[in-house]
């Protein structure tokens, strides 16, 4: 939390995996209060996690969760698949959400995927952008 004091210009904390500690919910209250005092999103990595979600909710923090890891396998082929799970959340859903790892296979396979992405009227945004409208809708 003392790093959080420090650094400036960011919107949020990601969470990448569900809390180890999610026993300790005393510890836990006092991380995502600060956080949520601080004003700041909380993005949850892992999609299964329900910890994470329901402290943000309580502390009225806006929280996006992850929908898929798009590089569980790096093969160019279960890129694809997961791309394509991403884009039919988007199209079933209006926000989707997708973690990467920054490996340069990775990154120029969804660089080529995003092209396309026009066609099927889906548009990518930042983490952010997709928290904002996620807290604003109704």
């Amino acid at each position: 939390l003392t790093s959080l004091g420090k650094a400036t210009g960011y919107a949020g904390v990601i969470d990448l995996d569900t809390p180890a500690f999610s026993d300790a919910a005393a510890d836990l209250e006092n991380i995502y209060s600060a956080i949520a005092e601080r004003g700041l999103a909380l993005a949850q990595g892992n999609p299964k996690d329900t910890v994470t979600g329901a402290f943000a909710a309580s502390h009225k923090a806006p929280f996006i969760q992850n929908d898929v890891w798009i590089d569980k396998s790096v093969s160019p082929q279960a890129v694809a698949e997961e791309l394509e799970k991403l884009k039919q959340l988007a199209l079933n859903g209006n926000i989707a959400v997708g973690f990467f790892h920054p490996y340069p296979a990775v990154i120029a396979a969804i660089k080529d995927w995003s092209l396309q992405l026009g066609k099927d009227k889906i548009q990518l945004a930042p983490l952010s952008a997709a928290i904002n409208q996620k807290t604003a809708a109704p």
